[in-house]
């Protein structure tokens, strides 16, 4: 029956990552089935909760990798944000400390002329760690041979990260859209992952 119908579909919704998507595709099964949508929504928290209980909690990053270092040289030189944030967004900084400094950084020199120093970084961030992260970073800086170099290898990096992030994504929202039988959201979804293919050039 209806209910039967539903529950067997709550799984799949609890899949979707967005948010916003959920909630739309929530909205559809209740009207397509012909039940309460709140009845819907409180059913839908019930799967949810299992895998929150069993989620570890996330761990930082170890002090590597392009993020790690696309931000130490942009504290070595602020400059070089301006060079390259047309290529690279601060939402596609997953690590939240690193994001901050980028962040105070674009921050203060919207507010400024000059470059902030260190010492302007370290007490906006409001961080008893904020001392030492900016001296490994300025450090990690120091130890890169090519900067310009090594900046731009950052660049491709995070855009080809982003965009396989952003890949897998639409590949679960397909994934969920074919099994609900959603046909136009499904050509729809289709068309952007082929054209975020074809932009960034990822393998298939």
């Amino acid at each position: 029956g209806r209910v039967q119908a539903a529950q067997w579909v709550l799984p799949i919704l609890a899949k979707v990552p967005n948010a916003m998507l959920q909630t739309e595709y929530l909205r559809l099964v209740a009207e397509r089935l012909r039940l309460d949508e709140q009845a819907v929504r409180h059913e839908l928290s019930k799967v949810r909760e299992p895998r929150a209980i069993a989620a570890a909690p996330q761990r930082h990053r170890p002090p590597t990798g392009p993020e790690w270092t696309l931000t130490a040289l942009v504290v070595d030189d602020p400059a070089r944000w301006d060079r390259i944030s047309h290529e690279v967004a601060l939402e596609q900084i997953t690590e939240a400390r690193l994001r901050r400094i980028l962040q105070v950084v674009c921050e203060l020199r919207s507010n400024s002329t000059q470059a902030p120093t260190p010492a302007q970084l370290v007490s906006r961030l409001e961080d008893e760690d904020a001392g030492r992260l900016i001296g490994e970073l300025m450090q990690a800086a120091q130890g890169e041979p090519a900067k310009e170099e090594a900046l731009r290898k950052c660049v491709q990096r995070l855009r080809q990260e982003a965009g396989r992030r952003e890949r897998d994504q639409l590949q679960e929202h397909i994934r969920v859209a074919q099994q609900l039988g959603h046909e136009e959201e499904l050509k729809r979804l289709l068309q952007r992952r082929q054209a975020l293919e074809k932009r960034l050039r990822l393998p298939a």
